[in-house]
């Protein structure tokens, strides 16, 4: 009775079961059939809400007898609540619920659309890159000559990767400036191909700057590649046409009033040097965390003007030992003499030690070169042309080896 009460279907201890008609009553073990369950008395419902039995149903093949398995494991964490069943039992087999109901009992989530993270959770992906400090310490350390490769590929990931935008592009101009700083590794082999890196990866990214940045970038273009390819070069056609560059950039310079022009320079001089002295320490100053502003028109004329000389400078002390550069650079230094209407004054006292300069190395090859230095301006052909000329070669080579000098024509 108490089993019949409360609507139990699973098998009791005193092998209670009910099989099912052919016409779909229950009946027992007698074969009487029953009507409709009666409902709970008080008594029953006293006793407090029992949770409810799943039962996987299984239908035997002959009997079509009713068998029940084992309680099912208790719900998973997070799972919808389990509605309590009625107590009144139908006719039919128990139902199961279809796809529709199992999306609305849990909110319309499915497998294809799963619910969202609960908040508080970080987002995923790659954490975002602070480009205030890393800029920073990439200037602090790109000074250093042994320190400018990994600098350099530092930068480039930071372009490449999207990072860096307008309001980076002062920390970048300092980045260059700080670069070339160190003068003389600044012309050296192995400096240009890194300056070569830098400066077409910032070439990618010209976006990023506007009209004053990208011609205030044209100065530290000229000092970083040009000085230096013109430099390191051994190619008499290439170093023709760096010169080549170079004049046509001070023929494109205006006039100005070499006093009003002196103001400009040197203030900028100092404000640089400043900036130099206190605003290449990671975050020691305040010019450090605003980067360098980009110059004016007048600023950049000034500072192209003077990167010009710079260049023809580098080429006076380093590449005039090169015979077949010699008369370039002459070319070169007298072409910026004529036209000192464009320099201010501090600058045309360099110019007038370039006439000089010119002056005393024509007169001196006219004299002629002395015994000491003779050798001291020839190139590695002409020292490996002056060795073979001399040199017996086996006659096992077919060429002669008897030292009469009949193998010179076959020399070159």
């Amino acid at each position: 009775d108490t089993i019949r009460r409360f609507g139990l279907t699973h098998t009791t201890p005193f092998s209670f079961h009910r099989e099912m008609s052919s016409s779909g009553r229950v009946t027992d073990d007698t074969g009487a059939e029953d009507a409709e369950l009666a409902p709970p008395t008080d008594e029953a419902a006293d006793l407090g809400p029992r949770p409810e039995k799943r039962a996987r149903v299984e239908v035997g093949e002959e009997s079509g007898a009713l068998a029940a398995d084992e309680e099912p494991p208790p719900p998973p964490t997070g799972s919808p609540p389990v509605v309590a069943a009625s107590h009144n039992t139908t006719d039919t087999p128990s139902h199961k619920p279809g796809e529709g109901e199992q999306q609305q009992a849990w909110g319309g989530y499915t497998e294809d659309n799963p619910p969202p993270p609960p908040p508080g959770s970080p987002p995923k992906g790659p954490p975002k890159i602070e480009v205030v400090p890393a800029l920073q310490r990439i200037t602090a350390h790109i000074r250093t000559p042994a320190k400018l490769g990994k600098a350099v590929a530092l930068v480039q990931k930071l372009l490449d990767s999207g990072s860096c935008e307008p309001a980076h592009v002062g920390l970048l101009l300092k980045v260059v400036d700080a670069s070339l700083l160190n003068h003389k590794y600044a012309m050296e082999p192995t400096a240009h191909r890194e300056y070569r890196r830098l400066f077409k990866s910032l070439d990618q990214h010209l976006q990023l700057f506007d009209g004053r940045q990208r011609k205030h970038m044209e100065v530290y273009r000229l000092l970083a590649i040009t000085r230096n390819a013109l430099v390191s070069t051994d190619d008499s056609f290439m170093f023709n046409k760096l010169i080549g560059e170079v004049k046509a950039l001070l023929r494109g310079c205006p006039d100005v009033d070499p006093d009003y022009g002196d103001e400009v320079l040197l203030s900028l001089k100092e404000q640089m040097q400043e900036l130099q002295a206190n605003g290449y320490k990671s975050g020691e100053s305040d010019l450090d965390e605003r980067g360098l502003q980009a110059w004016d028109s007048e600023e950049v004329d000034s500072m192209m003007k003077e990167a010009i000389l710079d260049c023809l400078d580098a080429t006076k002390n380093h590449c005039y030992a090169k015979q077949w550069a010699r008369t370039s650079i002459d070319l070169a230094l007298l072409d910026a003499c004529e036209q000192s209407s464009k320099f201010a004054k501090s600058q045309q006292l360099r110019l007038k030690a370039f006439k000089v300069f010119v002056t005393e190395q024509r007169a001196k090859r006219k004299q002629g070169l002395s015994a000491k230095d003779s050798g001291s301006y020839t190139t590695s052909y002409e020292q490996a042309r002056a060795t073979w000329s001399t040199s017996k070669v086996s006659h096992r080579g077919n060429v002669g080896g008897g030292g009469d000098h009949k193998t010179e024509t076959w020399l070159g």
